[in-house]
């Protein structure tokens, strides 16, 4: 593993004192490297800003392509109007090993071509997959309930397949043989390390082999010869001078390369911020441990979490100290304070008790300059803590030429203060990267898997149909509309979604039947026969494209992997291309965010050899998950000029005039600390492996670096997902060593955009209840007819009559519908209905079996759900018995009996209409009205009322207006059938000997019409909520549009109507 034996001895070209230089935080690092090298403060006799032409001599590496971007524009800055060629500029790759560049020449070298990340992953994955398979049931069963790390499914295969090149990567960056391990005594250790080992053994014994087999190199390992190439060359000569600047040499390959550079006649290293006003026994104490004498230790240190321990290790490595280290450039007064104050602030936690010495080393009037520039914006949530750094965002542009940018890890914030500043007219976007999973693409490909492998709910099915991207054949604007009509149709209200390759089928049953079905939503009843006939062809569209997946679902067999991947890769182009009218096909995934991203991702999924995993339908999705999860986007698109986003990668070395870090919480910035799936922190320590710390160490020293701009905004949320946080740990440090007066000067800068926040939203004066609407339209726009149905809404709330009957305004069904009491009771309804119809004996010995029979074919007709029909058919067969034993004497005494029948009467100019359960013509030729309840329902006080439904069914009846019931006849019977389990059933008649049911109805109909006597004033207007059934619930369809909650908070012993 370790590569420094081969790296040749110091040629003449090596210097005897290494050329090494740190620029402080406070500095623009860029500038100042620029400006050096120009002046010849590099290396000596190099002054290119004498000699321009000299500068294309030099070769300068940097960390980031960002970086070299940058400085490329400080040394054209520089120079002006002198005619030059820019120096080479590269980047290390020790930062990020997708900004690895390699130079001329280097690729000519007798490497094997690099693993595809992508190809590693599944090749890890049939290994993993392999050995898992070969476990016995007696190996699992040793472990009883330990955690051990057996994947129980593909997904997770495919997850520690993730998480074995990681730590293959770890060992190979940080050099350390897989032969260790064996070194490790097992005796030490609990039972499940001798199962880790043979999982290790993929890495160790088999992995070499798959990679000579295939003429392939790890990435990684690449990645440290090509560093240790350009360290022998460069011993061995250069023509030009070598600068590296900004690295922190954390790969070792790395440091032996900042090493050999800082070693070379011609050559300089320059270290970002490294602390020089640190005490030297603290300095120390990063690479040594203390004894309780103070004596050095030799054992190395925990405390990688430090931000100069990577430094401290790098020149030790080169083997120096801090003294042979020279300063480029000056701060101001007030950064040489803050990078005072920071550096005690991030001192060893050993050596904090210096903090009770402050004023001895810092005055009040330095620490005052350092703290003056420093905000703290303390949120109470995450949109207030996006919306106050938008603000201050934007406020940075009232400065002209000011530039300032969000650094932040948490890509959430980062996106949420890119949505905030749409609300200025701002676009910029987050470079800092966003999942490709969650790319426009990735969500459209994710709705894919989900409809064809399994998951195929409404709202993933809807979401589909309704993405921009989908097309299937049509223009955008044609796509959107059917997707609208798929909608309504075939999801709206439907019990069970229809899968791929039943749309068609579906929507041809819906245009046969759909229209009769009174139940159904009034916009579907009012489809057109054009529109059912561009449903159906769309339906039968998207079953073609799906067809593939369709007959997959029906099948058990298992397919290759490769197979998935490209049939999902084709269906999402064939979804995504659109036919014009006299253009050529257009596929419009290349064009949207991601799209060429995942082009690559499928290209490379072809060249990984995944036709030889096969995968069960269902673990497809999972699969998909854990492959694309952890794939980074970066884009910029919106580039604004002044202000970014950025990651803390993309800005280090850059200069801002003013720079915000949010997330400061524990957990987002540091970031957790991740344990090793395989291998503890002793065994880590060990093996000299870098703890999980070594990344907040990092990420430490990124935030000292950022403390060095100008002016720094420092951010956090107090609440994140409704859950409280904690600060940074830098954030609570700082303030401990600023003091209260300081600290409340810092929060009271950053509550200057906490008030802004409050204020960009908030209402003049205070919040006033609203009055309760009472709208009073035109006499002639009012309703002339209404079904008894809503004569009851129209009693108790007249504002829902209004919204339906004179603003035409429906309530859509509910996207995914559940086995709700109105479908049991339309349920019952049609079984009653069907049975009475067909006129079969309710006193046969037969009967119960014929309703039954009925019952079960009408489950299936409605698409009743299994698990709901295993509760109610049986519920169902119990009520069938109370029905029958009342249905048959009362037979006897019928001699017509009409269900489900529409009828309506005039009354005035005013058109009453009605649907009646059942109509029974008795033999002595009186009309009874019945009306089936399967729920709660009115009682008989509320139907004589408030609930006149029935009433008024028997008006209509006593008037003959009920369709094939002949003349009008005398009423005999008004009656509620409870349809519930109890001793028998239940039958509420209305009438009594205080009041005939047709007393009831005549005095139901007189209300009745003295209400819409009411109605013709164009004073009476149309009342929210007048006599609500229940004052504390707000369900009704139009409460939202009524705005039943504004208008209804006020005190009730106020006065107000609430």
């Amino acid at each position: 593993m370790d590569n420094s034996e081969n790296i040749s001895e110091p040629s003449e070209h090596v210097r005897h004192t290494p050329n090494v230089f740190s620029i402080p935080a406070g500095c623009n690092f860029l500038r100042t490297t620029a400006r050096a090298l120009l002046d010849g403060e590099l290396v000596a006799g190099f002054e290119p800003r004498k000699n321009p032409l000299l500068l294309s001599t030099a070769t300068i590496y940097v960390p980031t392509r960002r970086a070299a971007r940058s400085l490329a524009a400080e040394f054209l800055t520089e120079l002006g109007s002198e005619a030059a060629i820019l120096p080479s500029i590269r980047t290390l790759g020790d930062a990020d090993e997708e900004e690895l560049l390699f130079e001329s020449g280097e690729v000519a070298l007798d490497f094997h071509e690099p693993m595809l990340p992508l190809e590693r992953k599944f090749l890890l994955f049939q290994m993993v997959q392999s050995w898992t398979a070969a476990l016995s049931k007696d190996t699992i069963a040793l472990f009883g309930d330990e955690d051990i790390i057996i994947p129980s499914s593909p997904a997770d295969a495919m997850w520690l397949a993730g998480d074995l090149g990681q730590l293959m990567d770890q060992m190979e960056t940080e050099e350390i043989s897989w032969n260790a391990l064996l070194a490790l005594v097992p005796d030490d250790y609990a039972q499940w390390w001798q199962l880790t080992l043979s999982f290790l053994n993929i890495a160790m014994e088999h992995w070499p082999e798959v990679l000579k087999e295939k003429g392939r190199i790890d990435p990684a390992k690449l990645r440290g010869m090509i560093l240790d190439q350009r360290t022998i060359r460069y011993k061995e000569g250069t023509k030009g001078p070598v600068i590296a600047a900004g690295s922190t040499g954390t790969i070792p390959a790395t440091a032996r390369l900042l090493a050999a550079i800082a070693g070379l006649e011609q050559g300089a290293l320059i270290l970002p911020g490294l602390d020089l006003e640190m005490d030297s026994d603290d300095w120390k104490s990063l690479l040594h441990r203390r004894g309780s004498t103070g004596k050095a230790l030799d054992e190395p240190i925990t405390a990688p979490s430090q931000p100069q321990y990577g430094l401290a290790k790098l020149i030790e490595k080169i083997g120096i100290g801090r003294d042979h280290v020279k300063i480029l450039g000056t701060p101001d007064t007030s950064a040489i304070a803050r990078e005072k104050l920071v550096s005690l602030a991030l001192l060893p936690a050993d050596a904090t008790d210096k903090w009770s010495q402050i004023s001895q080393t810092i005055s009040p009037e330095m620490a005052g300059s350092g703290f003056a520039s420093i905000a703290i914006i303390e949120a109470p949530g995450e949109r207030q803590e996006a919306l106050a750094i938008a603000l201050a965002l934007r406020e940075s542009l009232k400065d002209e030429g000011k530039t300032t940018a969000l650094v932040t890890p948490d890509r959430v914030l980062g996106r949420r203060v890119a949505a905030e500043l749409q609300r200025f007219g701002i676009e910029v976007d987050d470079s800092g990267g966003t999942s490709l999973r969650n790319s426009d693409v990735g969500v459209f490909l994710r709705l894919l898997q989900d409809v064809c492998f399994g998951n195929c709910t409404a709202v993933n099915l809807v979401s589909l149909l309704k993405h921009p991207l989908f097309r299937a054949g049509y223009s955008a604007q044609q796509a959107q509309k059917l997707a609208k009509l798929f909608e309504l149709a075939l999801v709206r209200g439907v019990i069970r979604t229809p899968m791929p390759g039943q749309f068609g089928d579906a929507c041809a049953h819906m245009m046969d039947t759909g229209a009769a079905k009174h139940y159904l939503s009034q916009p579907v009843r009012r489809m057109s026969e054009e529109d059912w006939q561009e449903l159906l062809l769309f339906c039968r569209q998207i079953d073609s494209k799906l067809k593939y997946f369709a007959d997959l679902s029906n099948e058990s067999a298992i397919r290759p992997l490769s197979e998935l991947f490209e049939k999902l890769n084709l269906t999402a182009i064939d979804l995504a291309t659109e036919v014009i009218e006299n253009e050529s096909d257009h596929c419009v995934l290349d064009e949207a965010a991601g799209g060429l991203e995942f082009k690559q991702f499928f290209a490379d999924i072809r060249s990984t050899g995944t036709e030889i995993i096969d995968l069960r339908m269902q673990d497809f999705a999972a699969v998909f998950e854990a492959t694309v999860g952890d794939v980074v986007m970066r884009f910029a698109a919106n580039n604004h000029p002044r202000l970014h986003i950025l990651g803390p990668l993309e800005a280090r070395l850059l200069q801002l005039d003013c720079v915000i870090l949010g997330g400061l919480n524990e957990g987002i910035w540091p970031p957790n600390t991740r344990n090793d799936p395989f291998l503890n922190r002793v065994m880590r320590a060990e093996l000299t492996m870098a703890p999980p710390e070594r990344r907040v160490g990092l990420a430490a020293h990124d935030f000292q670096q950022f403390m060095g701009c100008n002016e720094i905004i420092l951010s956090r949320s107090q609440r994140v997902d409704n859950a409280p946080t904690i600060a940074s740990r830098w954030l609570q440090r700082l303030l401990a060593i600023a003091g209260k007066d300081h600290s409340g000067e810092m929060i009271a800068r950053g509550n200057k955009y906490l008030g802004w926040v409050e204020q960009l939203d908030k209402n003049d004066g205070t919040a006033i209840a609203s009055e309760r609407p009472n709208p009073k339209p035109p006499v002639a726009l009012r309703p002339t007819s209404m079904a008894v149905t809503d004569i009851e809404t129209w009693i108790r709330d007249p504002y829902a009559i209004y919204a339906k009957h004179i603003l035409k305004l429906r309530q859509l069904p509910e996207l995914e519908r559940v086995s709700d009491p109105a479908l049991k009771g339309t349920l019952y309804h049609e079984i009653l209905a069907k049975y009475l119809s067909e006129k079969h004996d309710p006193s046969a010995p037969n009967a119960l079996e014929q309703l039954m029979e009925i019952a079960r074919s009408e489950f299936l007709t409605f698409d009743v759900p299994d698990d709901v029909a295993a509760l109610w058919l049986p519920r169902f067969a119990e009520i069938a018995k109370l029905y029958l034993a009342w249905e048959a004497p009362q037979s006897l005494l019928t001699k017509e009996v009409y269900c489900e029948v529409e009828g309506e009467i005039e009354v005035g100019n005013f058109t009453l209409r009605a649907r009646a359960d059942r109509v029974d013509i008795t033999d002595d030729g009186r009309v009874s009205v019945f009306d089936y309840k399967s729920g709660a329902g009115p009682s008989k006080r509320e139907a004589k009322t408030l609930s006149p439904q029935l009433p008024l069914e028997g008006a209509i009846a006593l008037g003959g207006g009920f369709r094939d019931t002949g003349e009008p006849k005398e009423l005999s019977e008004l009656a509620f059938i409870r349809l519930r389990l109890n001793d028998q059933l239940k039958v509420d008649e209305l009438g009594d000997k205080k009041e005939s049911a047709q007393e009831v109805s005549q005095n139901a109909l007189h209300s009745l019409k003295a209400h819409i006597k009411a109605y013709e004033n164009l004073d009476q207007g149309f009342l929210s909520r007048y006599a609500p059934k229940w004052e504390v619930e707000f369900g009704g369809d139009y409460d939202h549009l009524a705005r039943v909650r504004e208008w209804s908070i006020g005190d009730p012993e106020d006065g107000s109507d609430g």
